[in-house]
């Protein structure tokens, strides 16, 4: 009996949280882009691109090879992510200066480019928010 309250708390816990979830989601494009009109919602988007299209270079499909190694060996999980960190860190930096280069190269404005400068700031979270994910579906 206390493995199915366990599971009824934990559904009811999912349920509620992708409630919020899409609560949330909802207002955010129900109001952002009435907030930001046409050229405010544009500058966002390429912003967004830009950082997502670089976040993949910098994890360089290195994912599923992580997950991998976790699964074979959970007790180097820790050195695994440590050194995940340590690759993806440096390529983030690089990534940033890259984007701001090309962004100057296509004339992008300076409000333009202090977005995708911002778009950017957040990668190095994105990267390390992979990484702790991939370590947990390893040893899951």
């Amino acid at each position: 009996m206390a493995g199915s309250s366990r599971v009824a708390r934990n559904f009811a816990t999912t349920l509620a949280t992708q409630l919020v979830s899409w609560s949330l989601t909802f207002l955010v494009l129900r109001y952002v882009p009435a907030y930001l009109r046409g050229t405010g919602l544009a500058a966002l988007s390429i912003a967004t691109a830009f950082a997502a299209a670089f976040s993949q270079l910098v994890s360089l499909g290195t994912n599923s090879i992580l997950v991998k190694e976790v699964a074979q060996r959970p007790s180097q999980a820790h050195a695994l992510a440590t050194a995940a960190v340590a690759a993806r860190m440096p390529m983030s930096l690089g990534a940033f200066l890259c984007g701001l280069g090309i962004a100057s190269l296509l004339g992008y404005d300076p409000l333009q480019t202090r977005m995708i400068a911002l778009a950017f700031c957040v990668l190095p979270v994105v990267q390390l928010n992979e990484i702790v994910n991939n370590v947990l579906q390893g040893l899951e």
